[in-house]
């Protein structure tokens, strides 16, 4: 055993606590996070507002569902995904001439 073999079994194992996290959150959860995995493969960047994040959940989980959270408990839910170290998340302060807002981004890239 290696240096590297260490390393792949390091990565393994936080990618395998990661899914069971995963698993074991509320199905809107599970679909605010599956909107972000979304967004980040099909657009060409990698963080998303608020609004752009909210707005594909309420796709995701009429379809799955038939209703949607409030766009504050979206919020919440996703305030959750940071704690696991899945997502991460930006507040910028718009100043004077624009509002503030946030972004959200996952820390892996969805395959």
């Amino acid at each position: 055993m290696n240096e590297e073999h260490v390393r792949e079994a390091d990565e393994y194992s936080d990618l395998n606590r990661s899914v069971q996290i995963i698993k074991n959150g509320t199905p809107h959860s599970r679909y605010a996070l599956y909107a972000l995995a979304y967004l980040t493969k099909t657009k060409l960047k990698d963080s998303f507002s608020t609004g752009e994040l909210y707005d594909t959940y309420c796709i995701v989980a009429e379809v799955m569902t038939g209703e949607s959270l409030t766009h504050q408990r979206i919020l919440s839910l996703m305030k959750k995904w940071t704690l696991p170290e899945i997502t991460e998340s930006r507040h910028t302060g718009g100043g004077l001439s624009s509002s503030s807002h946030s972004s959200y981004y996952l820390l892996r890239r969805p395959s």
